[in-house]
């Protein structure tokens, strides 16, 4: 029997910390997978860059976490928003194109914010 998805407009998720033992990783598929949603916000540590700098591991369940989300942007055209936050602030070597004046992922699909440098009110998310 088939699980009932629930049904979102918006689902905000934060401090996941990937790269880390304590990676809340499981614990977010699992509701990812139970959900569906228009919106899907991203909002700051979800890769812990300190401690992946500092003797921390990738695992494979982190690499289901960021598939997991790739495949809900896929299937079922979730829009995602990632605001960085202290934590990962690696990211910004891979997403940021200091040639072109904004976030690379921008064009392809996905919000990259630096809430350093843009503050976005709750109510325009």
């Amino acid at each position: 029997m088939k699980s009932h998805r629930h049904d979102f407009h918006s689902v905000i998720l934060s401090d996941i910390h990937l790269g880390t033992r304590d990676s809340k990783a499981e614990e977010a598929i699992a509701f990812l997978k139970a959900t569906t949603c228009r919106k899907l916000i991203l909002n700051g540590d979800i890769v812990d860059g300190w401690a992946l700098r500092s003797g921390g591991r990738w695992l494979p369940v982190d690499t289901k976490f960021v598939r997991t989300v790739l495949k809900k942007m896929e299937k079922q055209g979730t829009e995602v928003i990632y605001l960085r936050g202290n934590h990962d602030d690696i990211l910004e070597r891979f997403f940021m194109d200091r040639k072109e004046t904004g976030p690379l992922l921008a064009r392809r699909e996905v919000d990259f914010v630096d809430h350093t440098e843009a503050r976005v009110p709750v109510a325009a998310v």
